[in-house]
């Protein structure tokens, strides 16, 4: 009739241009029918060239799940036989030997008074492709879960933990097989502030919470305090709800611990550094920084103590007069270096001393002592650093010490003088004496030596006195204990 005319028509076309392959065989296997999507799954030309292949040939030797092909085609055509019906995947190769895997639907009826089938073939390689990725991103996803340094952990849209990883399970110490936890519970989660982010990831926010401390463990009540940094995400299901919170735990309580020793030591670094200028701003030397460009860009405080001039006109002074002090080893030589002169100077030694006078603004001389340093970094000199004392008054009395120490050479000197004057001043002394007693005409023993002699000591002593030899006697005593008394008078002083 014409509807089943019609009907054949369109079973042709949807037989022909159907984009998977279709056959038609019998029990013996041979193929009575194909469409041209078949002949070109295999890279035939016909279906006489595809009948000189059998279903073997064109299937490789082992299949997915390991079975033999030649033992799997058999299992599944009786299937199909006995059920009417066998869906499989199995692994075929066309002409040039090249594999693709297809989703294989036989089905059995009854046709003069025996049995066709009727096989449908789908090539789902790159369907299989696509699922070992997805696989194979999985299997990387679930390592870089287990292995992931941080704590993970998936909760269900009810709050209640669903599963973890390794990091999560060390850093809590949680056991699987004994602990339950829900993350809106507020037993575990006392913070209102996190319980509030927590809740806002099952409406779709995504949450960081720097910084929690957790007072004890949740899942074994001992006290372990740690602070931790916390990430949530919400996880949409194929409908676009939320199904799953992914939360991210990170252990901070080192990193924080060493955040807040920063914090102290910084504030102790800058204690140190303002009682450190304290001293240098308020000591009775001063200090100045020459730098490579040959500029003063330090001079501490302490200098207007010493000078009177503020640090500002010092190092105006320096850098734009030429200096500030006058040299006492380089006379009438302004005091400045330049840096070459320093880098040449700092050669062969590590420091270097000068005194230098100075002009103060009221007008006064003062002397310094300059003690220069190089400051060094990756072996070049970078900076100078000068120390400079008001030395003046050490010098005076260094002058007064000199003075003293020169007087009480004198001293010396004048005692071993007055020794060495005293001793023949002691003899002209005794020896007038001696001579005045030795012509005393009372004498006994002048007496007799003047009978045994025939000497009259009357006219002896009378010329003596008319001449006024015994009065120069006397002059010459005088003389003589005078300056015996001068000797004393410097022995004295």
């Amino acid at each position: 009739s014409e509807r089943l005319k019609i009907s054949n028509i369109r079973l042709k076309l949807l037989f022909e241009n159907s984009t998977d392959g279709m056959f038609l065989q019998n029990e013996r296997g041979e193929i009575l029918e194909c469409n041209q999507k078949a002949l070109d799954m295999f890279g035939m030309e016909s279906l006489e060239e595809l009948n000189q292949h059998s279903i073997l040939e064109l299937s490789s030797d082992v299949q997915l799940d390991g079975t033999a092909s030649s033992d799997g085609l058999i299992i599944h055509i009786k299937n199909a036989l006995s059920d009417g019906y066998e869906n499989f995947e199995w692994i075929h190769k066309n002409k040039n030997g090249e594999f693709f895997v297809a989703s294989v639907r036989l089905v059995a009826f009854e046709y003069n008074q025996g049995k066709l089938i009727y096989a449908t073939i789908k090539d789902i390689t790159e369907k299989k492709k696509s699922e070992q990725r997805i696989i194979e991103s999985e299997n990387r996803f679930r390592a870089l879960f287990e292995e992931s340094p941080f704590a993970i952990a998936l909760f269900d849209k009810e709050g209640n933990l669903e599963s973890t990883n390794r990091s999560f399970d060390l850093m809590f110490n949680y056991n699987h097989d004994e602990d339950s936890f829900n993350i809106n519970n507020s037993k575990y989660v006392e913070d209102e502030s996190l319980k509030t982010k927590i809740n806002s990831l099952f409406n779709g926010i995504v949450i960081y919470v720097d910084s929690i401390f957790l007072n004890n463990n949740p899942f074994t009540g001992k006290e372990d305090q740690k602070t931790m940094k916390i990430n949530g995400y919400p996880l949409k299901g194929e409908e676009n709800n939320i199904d799953q919170v992914i939360m991210f735990f990170e252990d901070i309580t080192v990193e924080k611990q060493r955040q807040l020793d920063i914090i102290e030591n910084r504030e102790k670094l800058k204690k140190a550094l303002e009682e450190l200028n304290f001293i240098m701003e308020n000591m009775s030397d001063f200090i100045y920084r020459v730098n490579k460009d040959d500029k003063v860009d330090y001079v501490s405080k302490s200098v207007e103590k010493i000078i009177g001039y503020s640090q500002e006109d010092i190092i105006k002074s320096y850098n734009e007069k030429g200096g500030f002090f006058i040299s006492l080893n380089e006379k009438n030589n302004i005091y400045k270096k330049n840096f070459e002169k320093y880098i040449e100077i700092f050669k062969d030694k590590s420091q270097h001393s000068d005194n230098v006078e100075v002009i103060t603004a009221d007008g006064k001389k003062i002397i310094l002592e300059i003690n220069e340093f190089p400051i060094i970094e990756n072996e070049e000199i970078i900076a100078v650093m000068g120390i400079a004392r008001d030395i003046t008054r050490r010098l005076k009395l260094q002058e007064v010490i000199t003075q003293t120490e020169k007087m009480m050479s004198v001293g010396g000197l004048a005692a071993g003088m007055a020794h060495e004057i005293n001793n023949p001043l002691g003899g002209i002394i005794n020896g007038i004496q001696n001579v005045i007693r030795r012509l005393e005409k009372d004498r006994e023993k002048n007496i007799k030596v003047a009978v045994k002699l025939g000497l009259e000591l009357d006219i002896m002593n009378q010329y003596l006195e008319d001449r006024e030899i015994i009065k120069l006697l006397n002059n010459i005593t005088v003389s003589a204990r005078r300056a015996a008394d001068i000797v004393s008078n410097m022995l004295e002083f």
